[in-house]
């Protein structure tokens, strides 16, 4: 999700373009705690953790800022012979599947942005 095709400096910052929706980190973790019995508390939910227990998303997958978090496929994951709908339709899927609230396709969109010290700027 997550490339870089310029000069890479010792930034912080990383550039991303991504098939996929956007969450309010706050209400999102508060969705999702109730799937980890031990986190009592939405304000000390670990997004990360939940991803890390949930495998069906690969590091570049997901970006996690102060709060939003974006989660989806970069485009270079689309097949050669498959259609945008086709790979809008994959991306839709795999985001349900994993148990992230997501209630049709049509929220699936290019999102294209930077994420700076957890601060997610979208273009």
């Amino acid at each position: 999700m997550k490339t870089r095709e310029d000069f890479v400096s010792n930034s912080s910052s990383s550039s991303f373009v991504v098939w996929g929706t956007s969450y309010d980190r706050y209400k999102l973790a508060e969705q999702l705690r109730g799937s980890m019995p031990d986190s009592e508390d939405a304000e000390d939910f670990d997004i990360y953790e939940w991803f890390d227990q949930h495998k069906e998303f690969e590091y570049d997958e997901f970006i996690v800022g102060d709060d939003e978090v974006i989660v989806g496929l970069s485009p270079i994951k689309m097949a050669e012979n498959e259609t945008l709908g086709e790979f809008k339709q994959q991306v839709f899927d795999k985001i349900k599947n994993a148990g992230l609230p997501i209630d049709d396709v049509k929220e699936i969109m290019l999102i294209k942005g930077v994420d700076t010290d957890g601060c997610i700027t979208v273009d």
